[in-house]
């Protein structure tokens, strides 16, 4: 997650945009860093997820180096992994399930 407000991080993205030029978020910010994994999670959100979609998973946390926070998420059956899914595909058409500030990569 970057360590600026949401108004610092829009306001380069439309500078970037009316510059025509692509954002460098890690260039401009630094990474934000966390005490704890929930202090983390708390910062990050999950919004437009709903809890009973979100506790179809085990999801395992951990915090490496105060800024990098690993979500692993394993199911028990393929149905619970389709649920899920779903739910994560339909915050991202209601604008996003993280804080904008948050970078994400993702892995198997």
């Amino acid at each position: 997650m970057f360590d600026c407000n949401i108004e610092e991080f829009e306001n380069y993205k439309i500078s970037c945009y009316n510059l025509k030029l692509a954002p460098e978020y890690s260039k401009k910010f630094k990474l934000r860093r966390f005490t704890d994994v929930d202090e983390a999670i708390k910062a990050m959100g999950h919004v437009y997820i709903p809890y009973e979609d979100r506790a179809v998973g085990n999801e395992v946390w951990s915090l490496e180096d105060g800024c990098l926070l690993w979500k692993q998420v394993s199911f028990k059956t393929d149905a619970d992994a389709v649920t899920y899914q779903t739910a994560i595909e339909m915050a991202w058409a209601l604008g996003g399930h993280l804080d904008p500030r948050v970078e994400q990569s993702y892995c198997d």
